[in-house]
C-alpha cells in the first residue's frame, strides 16, 4: 500500500496520519466524436506555448522529482511556484507494455489517441491534480474557479464545478510560500493504459490512463501542527507537541501524499471521467 506521512525535513522524524480518504466517480466517454464536436480539434494539454518565469525557475530549477518549474504564482498567502511534468521524465514516454491495445480496438481507439491521453493525462496530474490554485486555498469560491478556467479539459456534459475531488484539494492547510514549489518533490509513473465501456452509453468507450503518483508537500511546524490536529479531532496542541516535540523546532516538515489516479479521456483528448485513491499507511513514530 502507498503512504501518507509526515517527516521532518531533513531529519526524517516521522508523525503518522491516519486520514484515509476513498473517492471515485464514473468513468464516461465517448470513442467517437460527439456530436456537433466533428470539427473540433483534439484537446492537448501542454505547457508548450507558457512562457516559463524566470523567477521560480530559470535562476535555480533545482530537482523535484518529475517535474519542473513552470511559472510565480502570487495568491493571498504569497508566492510559489507552479509546476508541469518535466519533458524527460518516463511518464511521458509511451510504452506499448503497458497498453491494452486489444481494449482500445474493441472501442475503436487508436494507439496515437491512447498517446496523447496519457500526455494529458500525466500533464493533468501534475499541474492540477496535484498542484492546482485551490490546493491549499480556503476560499469557498475556488472550486468553481478553477473549473470555469479549465473547463476546456473536460468534455462538454461534465460538470466540472460539481465534481468532488478531482484535484487535491480541501486537507491540507497553508503550504510554504517562499517562492519554491509547494511540493519538495512530486514523482508519477503510468501504470496502464487501456479502455473500458462508456458509464452511461452502452457501446462507447474511454481511454483510460492509471498513474501513480507522490508529492511531498512542505509545511511549517504551526501548519503541519494545524493538520495533525484536523485529522485527530481528540488532539489538542498540547498533545501534538508533547507526542512530537520536533514540531517546534523551525525546520520545514513534508507531508507525502501517495495518489493513485485513473483519468478517463474521449476521442477529443478531453476529461471524461476519473476514478481516484489517496492512500494512506498506518500510524509511524520515530523520533530519534
Amino acid at each position: 500500500m502507498g503512504q501518507k506521512i509526515i517527516l521532518k525535513n531533513p531529519t526524517n522524524t516521522f508523525i503518522g496520519l491516519s486520514l484515509a480518504g476513498l473517492f471515485t466517480l464514473g468513468l464516461a466517454g465517448c470513442a467517437a466524436a460527439p456530436v456537433g464536436d466533428s470539427a473540433a480539434e483534439p484537446t492537448v494539454i501542454s505547457s508548450s506555448e507558457t512562457e516559463v518565469e524566470i523567477g521560480c525557475s530559470m535562476a535555480s530549477p533545482g530537482d523535484y522529482g518529475d517535474v519542473i518549474p513552470l511559472e510565480d504564482v502570487i495568491d493571498e498567502y504569497g508566492t510559489y511556484c507552479h509546476v508541469t511534468i518535466d519533458p524527460d521524465s518516463d511518464a511521458l514516454v509511451y510504452d506499448a507494455s503497458k497498453v491494452d491495445l486489444e481494449s482500445l480496438a474493441e472501442f475503436g481507439f487508436t494507439e496515437k489517441q491512447a498517446e496523447m491521453a496519457q500526455q494529458n493525462a500525466v500533464r493533468f496530474v501534475v499541474e492540477e491534480a496535484l498542484d492546482s490554485p485551490m490546493l491549499d486555498s480556503k476560499d469557498p469560491e475556488a472550486v468553481s474557479t478553477w473549473a470555469q478556467t479549465n473547463e476546456s479539459l473536460f468534455s462538454g456534459d461534465w460538470d466540472v464545478a460539481a465534481t468532488t475531488g478531482i484535484v487535491y484539494t480541501g486537507t491540507l492547510p497553508v503550504l510554504i510560500r517562499d517562492g519554491s514549489p509547494r511540493a519538495a518533490e512530486t514523482t508519477t509513473a503510468v501504470e496502464k493504459v487501456y479502455a473500458v465501456e462508456h458509464t452511461t452509453r452502452p457501446g462507447a468507450g474511454v481511454v483510460v490512463v492509471q498513474t501513480n503518483s507522490i508529492a511531498k508537500f512542505r509545511m511549517s511546524d504551526e501548519m503541519a501542527i494545524e493538520f495533525s490536529l484536523f485529522d485527530d479531532a481528540t488532539a489538542t496542541r498540547e498533545s501534538v507537541l508533547a507526542q512530537n516535540p520536533s514540531l517546534n523546532d523551525g525546520i520545514e516538515n513534508v507531508l507525502a501524499v501517495d495518489v493513485t489516479y485513473k483519468l478517463g479521456f474521449n476521442s477529443l483528448g478531453q476529461i471524461s471521467g476519473v476514478s481516484f485513491v489517496y492512500q494512506t499507511a498506518p500510524k509511524i513514530v520515530n523520533n530519534s
